[in-house]
């Protein structure tokens, strides 16, 4: 969750579910970057899939977050007091 681009998803599919096009749009990047933040995202349980469709022979998958909140120990992130960031 450090990531920017992982903190702008979880605001797209916090509220409803949410396909790859539509995330892409709203941050105007290209869905192809997408796909690795998502599936490891849904690896790790912060999103899931809650609905597919098959459009012209492709599979889209509608994400949403998984939980309202996520709590997350500030102090993982702090590497100045002499933590490694392998820690």
């Amino acid at each position: 969750m450090a990531d920017p681009m992982r903190q702008s998803i979880m605001e797209k599919v916090c509220d409803m579910p949410i396909n790859a096009k539509q995330i892409s749009a709203h941050l105007n990047i290209p869905v192809t970057k997408l796909y690795y933040h998502l599936n490891m995202m849904e690896e790790y349980g912060l999103i899931k899939v809650v609905g597919t469709r098959l459009v012209s022979g492709i599979l889209e998958k509608q994400y949403q977050s998984s939980a309202y909140t996520f709590l997350i120990n500030r102090s993982l992130f702090d590497f100045s007091k002499g933590r490694s960031k392998q820690a």
